[in-house]
């Protein structure tokens, strides 16, 4: 597949990724072997390659069968010996007192000057968390974070998990007058619908793992949007309209 053709695939906002997503797949086509990516890729990439591409075969692997954030096999040909190169770590917060969200997870980490995409999904339990890391990062991790937020912690690597926790969810219900970008974000949060245009507008909000800029975009169901020292939100059902004639919508936000 000509370069041009597959950089058309993705967002073009995320031009960059999608350049570094075709030099893996050049690569294994050109030599016809199986290339993993380091990277972890969100839906928006690993869900438009599909299954193949030109005749190669595409798996991905998360840290769940339902995980967003996936590596990516370019697979020329079936070897059931290769493993993907990520490591699951068991975080587990040290501190009776103080539980921890998710948020101060993937700050902590990204306090170590690691990079966003060579971190899978994290999932938090009562008192930790798992998260899918790539291999390369996993002993530098391992060595260096100390603890979440001020609380200390233990790393450990799990070789086998039989049964993740379930992915925790706040439900969060708006009430708006249109599914507007600037709207919804504009409740999620808490803040006046200027400030919430203002957010939109300065770039602090990710559609679908994409920057917006529109404040009147349309966010549809099932769209995630990521609002800076925020968090992530799934739009998750419309439920209809309230009595005032507002539409009501269901949000859920990752704790």
């Amino acid at each position: 597949m000509k370069k041009e053709k597959f950089l058309e695939l993705f967002p073009k906002d995320a031009v960059n990724e999608a350049r570094k997503l075709y030099n893996y797949f050049e690569t294994a086509e050109k030599y016809e072997i199986n290339i993993f990516t380091e990277e972890f890729y969100t839906p928006n990439f690993w869900k438009k390659l599909g299954n193949k591409i030109d005749g190669m075969s595409i798996k991905t692997h998360g840290l769940t069968e339902i995980s967003e954030r996936r590596q990516i096999l370019f697979e020329n040909y079936e070897d059931n010996d290769a493993d993907f190169p990520n490591k699951i770590l068991n975080i587990k917060n040290l501190s009776k007192f103080k539980k921890q969200e998710h948020k101060d997870y993937l700050g902590s980490i990204l306090g170590l000057n690691i990079k966003r995409e060579l971190l899978g999904d994290i999932l938090v339990y009562e008192n930790g968390a798992y998260v899918i890391v790539s291999e390369k990062i996993s002993t530098y991790l391992m060595n260096n974070l100390e603890q979440v937020g001020r609380t200390p912690c233990e790393i450990t690597v799990v070789d086998d998990i039989e049964e993740l926790p379930e992915t925790v969810f706040q439900e969060i219900i708006v009430r708006v007058n249109s599914e507007r970008l600037d709207s919804i974000v504009s409740e999620l949060v808490n803040i006046s619908r200027n400030s919430a245009s203002e957010a939109v507008e300065s770039g602090n909000i990710m559609l679908n793992y994409v920057t917006q800029k529109r404040k009147d975009k349309n966010v549809d169901i099932f769209d995630i949007i990521t609002i800076r020292q925020h968090g992530k939100f799934i739009f998750a059902d419309d439920l209809g309209m309230t009595k005032k004639g507002k539409k009501k919508l269901l949000f859920k936000k990752y704790i």
